[in-house]
């Protein structure tokens, strides 16, 4: 179910608190871990598309997508909208 719920938050549409940020958080698995890494788009690229920039943030397999959505809402609130 876990690798399910991620595949599920790697291919879903970008949550609409997050659309209209230029700050993305996705998820992937670190290649030789069993925990997902956090990773963030610095930019996308018409050439090589989405470049995105690995944080080292890592959340524990039992971390739930709401726990890891509210993470990423917070940076935004913080960095984008500036809030503290």
């Amino acid at each position: 179910m876990r690798n399910m719920l991620m595949w599920w938050f790697l291919n879903a549409a970008i949550p609409s608190p997050l659309q209209d940020c230029e700050i993305t958080g996705l998820m992937r698995h670190h290649k030789d871990k069993h925990y997902p890494v956090l990773l963030f788009v610095s930019h996308i690229d018409e050439m090589n598309g989405i470049v995105a920039m690995e944080t080292g943030i890592t959340f524990g397999a039992a971390t739930t997508l709401t726990a890891i959505e509210d993470y990423i809402q917070n940076i935004i609130d913080q960095h984008v909208n500036g809030r503290r």
